[in-house]
């Protein structure tokens, strides 16, 4: 049996927690069931417990604040380092440089994707005008130090977030990639999929900047208006609430867009399944799961040529530039061909049977077996502390 410490910054009973915890948990739980001892260190989040066990994961949680992050290293040095067999330090946004305190461990350094230019678009407090450009350079530094400074195995999830990885100085050998993991209830049978009489267009996401979702349904209302027998349906909701409806009155589209918010998660892929398209048209992503989740329910996509996207959306459409213009030709060209429609919407449904939590864990677990041992000459977090400062 080895132990296995998760640090990163959100465990998956905090009320943020997104797809990056759920993969965490995921992977977790099979490492539980192959065995292993499985502790997450955290921060701690308002009224959360301080210790917890969850599918048979420790939670430890240290701090409450953004700033209790870079408690965490000096936490897992006092405690935690002595049990540790296989530690995976996380970055998301920041990092904790755990990695400086352990030894004789294998370190897997885990990223999902990197926000870079994702910082201009914030508008979610703390991180407003100014502060969101200081996260960005926080970010840019911390990851040109950790290049330079981790010598155990680097972990993402797409070729783009890698090719950052490898343009901040990470080694190319020792950085690799997993399949991204859903649980997704795929179609048993492409057949199986209902879609609408009336070609739908479809746009799940949130309402923020960095999904612009104007974009999406800018390019709906270039597209219907050659071909006035489409629909459009919205799920989310977020900032851009009242920009949204209003350029949906303002043109005139109010019975041709439906708005959905507040759906379950069957509901969700029940519209997935029922759409003929869906537009994906993010600043960036790390993966881009919801082009997964519409491939499995047998609905291909039409995405922007961006970070994330261009990796999960290999099967569908990709625009050579990334504006509502430039999508309504690609939605054109889908409407009007129907062979082509047929062999895309076949081929991403194929592809997507293959992002699995499974696989996924099959992926990080051949990683961790070919992994290095670590010997870190690193021995305090006051190092650690004074390099980041």
């Amino acid at each position: 049996m080895k132990t296995i410490i998760f640090v990163s910054w959100k465990d998956i009973k905090n009320p943020a927690a997104g797809g990056a915890e759920a993969v965490h948990q995921e992977l977790s739980k099979r490492f539980i069931q192959n065995g292993h001892r499985v502790i997450h260190l955290v921060p701690g989040f308002k009224d959360c417990l301080t210790n917890e066990i969850v599918d048979g994961v420790e939670i430890i949680r240290v701090g409450n604040s953004l700033f209790s992050f870079y408690q965490l290293a000096w936490y897992f040095k006092k405690f935690l380092k002595d049990q540790c067999d296989i530690l995976i330090d996380v970055f998301n946004c920041f990092g904790s440089f755990t990695f400086l305190t352990s030894k004789k461990t294998v370190n897997i350094f885990f990223i999902h994707h990197i926000q870079a230019e994702v910082w201009k678009y914030q508008t979610t407090p703390p991180f407003v005008f100014p502060l969101n450009y200081i996260g960005w350079l926080i970010e840019k530094i911390q990851l040109l130090l950790i290049a330079k400074l981790f010598k155990g195995q680097a972990v993402t999830i797409s070729d783009s977030t890698r090719n950052e990885l490898l343009e901040y100085g990470f080694n190319l050998v020792n950085t690799s990639i997993i399949r991204e993991g859903s649980d997704i209830e795929h179609l048993e049978q492409l057949e199986n999929a209902v879609k609408n009489d009336i070609f739908t267009v479809l746009f799940v996401g949130r309402w923020v900047k960095m999904k612009r979702p104007l974009d999406a349904i800018k390019s709906f209302e270039i597209f219907h208006k050659k071909y006035p027998n489409s629909q459009m349906r919205i799920i989310g909701s977020g900032d851009l609430s009242d920009q949204i409806k209003s350029f949906i009155q303002t043109n005139g589209l109010v019975n041709n867009v439906e708005i959905l918010t507040r759906i379950s998660n069957e509901e969700k892929l029940h519209q997935m399944q029922k759409a003929s398209v869906i537009l994906v048209t993010s600043i960036k992503e790390g993966w881009g799961l919801v082009v997964t989740e519409a491939n499995s329910q047998g609905t291909p996509c039409i995405s922007y040529n961006v970070a994330g996207l261009r990796d999960s959306n290999t099967k569908g459409l990709v625009t050579k530039q990334n504006t509502p213009e430039a999508m309504a030709e690609e939605l054109e060209r889908l409407y009007l061909d129907k062979n082509l429609y047929n062999q895309i919407q076949k081929d991403s449904w194929s592809d997507s049977l293959n992002f699995t939590f499974d696989n996924c864990y099959l992926d990080f677990e051949e990683i961790i077996a070919e992994a290095p041992l670590e010997i870190n000459k690193m021995e305090t977090v006051e190092k650690a502390v004074m390099i980041k400062s």
